[in-house]
C-alpha cells in the first residue's frame, strides 16, 4: 500500500463512520485488495523499527543510512524516551524514534513528509533540543557523546544534486569540520524512487528498494531472516480495526501540519517575489543614476547588494 493509497484508506474509514457504515467490512475488503501497510506512514514505522522487537531491522537500517561497516557497525540500540520536554518558554518535541547504539552515541531517526523552510527548521531545533539532553545538570565540561539525526523525506532537500543522501555537519567557511558532535543525515526517499539509481547497489539503495517494495506490493519472499521478520510485521493483517479507526482520527493533526506547511510555502514565495522586486528597482534606479544612498533607503538594500545586481 503506497501512501495515496494508505490516505485514501484513512479517508474513506472516517467518511464511513460519520455516515453509521460498517467500518470492519470495508476494512475486511482493504484486507483482500492489499497485504501490505505503508511503511513511512508516521506511527506505523515506529511500530516497525522503534521497539524491542524490531531492534536488528533498525540496527541494520541505520548502519546502511550512516555508511557504518566493521567495527564501526551499530550492533545494539537501546530506545529511550522520544520526547524532550521543554521547560518556560521552550518548547517540547516528540520525535518519532531515539535510541543509544552500543558506544553511547544518540541516534534520531525522523520521517519527514513536509519540505520547506518548515522542515528545515523543524530539524534544527530538533538537534538542539536533543543536544542539550546529552549533558546532565550541573555538568561544566561539557562532555557528550556524538548526535546523528537521520531524516528520511518524502520530498527533495537538494532538488539540483544528483545525490539522494547528504551528510550535514558544523564546518567554516573553508569547509573544514567545528565538530563532529552534531551530525544530520539526510536521505532523499522520493528523489530515489523516481530516479531509480539502478547502478547504485550500495546497503542504504538496497534497504530503500526493499521498502519500497512492501509499499508497492511488488516483494516476494526472502531468504534474509532479518527482512523476513520486517516483512511479516508489516502486513496488513496484523493491524487490528481499531488501529485504523485511531489513525483515522489522528489524520486531523497531520492536515495541521500540512497546512502550516502551505502557509509557510506561501510566505516563502512573497517574500521571493518582494526581494526580487526591490532588486529590480534597485537595479533601475542604479541605471538612471540615482545614488546609492537613496536606492539603498527606498529599497532596502545594501550597498554592495546593490553594486553586486
Amino acid at each position: 500500500m503506497n501512501r495515496e493509497q494508505y490516505t485514501k484508506m484513512l479517508k474513506d474509514l472516517g467518511r464511513i463512520r460519520r455516515e453509521g457504515g460498517d467500518v470492519s467490512a470495508y476494512l475486511a475488503e482493504i484486507r483482500k485488495q492489499y497485504k501490505y501497510v505503508y511503511v513511512y506512514n508516521d506511527s506505523i514505522f515506529k511500530i516497525l523499527f522503534g521497539q524491542p522487537g524490531g531492534m536488528q531491522a533498525t540496527a541494520q537500517l541505520l548502519n546502511a543510512v550512516l555508511k557504518l561497516d566493521g567495527a564501526q557497525c551499530i550492533t545494539e540500540l537501546k530506545f529511550v524516551d522520544p520526547a524532550v520536554q521543554g521547560g518556560p518558554g521552550i518548547k517540547s518535541i516528540t520525535s518519532d524514534i531515539v535510541a543509544d547504539d552500543q558506544k553511547g552515541d544518540r541516534i534520531v531517526l525522523e520521517v519527514q513528509h513536509i519540505g520547506g523552510s518548515l522542515f528545515r527548521n523543524r530539524l534544527v531545533f530538533y538537534v538542539a533540543r536533543h543536544t542539550s539532553r546529552l549533558i546532565p545538570p550541573g555538568e561544566d565540561k561539557y562532555i557528550m557523546p556524538s548526535l546523528n539525526l537521520v531524516s528520511l523525506q518524502m520530498f527533495d532537500a537538494y532538488p539540483e544534486s544528483g545525490n539522494y543522501r547528504h551528510t550535514i555537519q558544523l564546518r567554516n567557511q573553508e569547509s573544514s569540520l567545528f565538530t563532529d558532535r552534531q551530525t544530520l543525515t539526510l536521505v532523499e526517499v522520493e528523489k530515489f524512487r523516481k530516479e531509480r539509481f539502478e547502478g547504485d547497489h550500495c546497503a542504504l539503495a538496497e534497504w530503500l528498494r526493499f521498502l519500497d517494495a512492501i509499499n508497492n506490493e511488488t516483494v516476494g519472499e526472502v531468504s534474509d531472516p532479518l527482512l523476513k521478520d520486517l516483512q511479516n510485521r508489516a502486513k496488513l493483517s496484523n493491524f487490528s480495526d481499531r488501529y485504523f479507526m485511531a489513525e483515522e482520527e489522528r489524520m486531523t493533526d497531520i492536515g495541521y501540519e500540512i497546512a502550516v506547511a502551505k502557509e509557510e510555502a506561501a510566505k516563502e514565495a512573497a517574500a521571493e517575489a518582494a526581494a526580487e522586486e526591490r532588486k529590480a528597482m534597485a537595479k533601475g534606479f542604479r541605471d538612471d543614476g540615482v545614488s546609492m544612498d537613496i536606492i539603498a533607503k527606498q529599497t532596502g538594500l545594501t550597498k554592495e547588494e546593490i553594486l553586486a545586481l
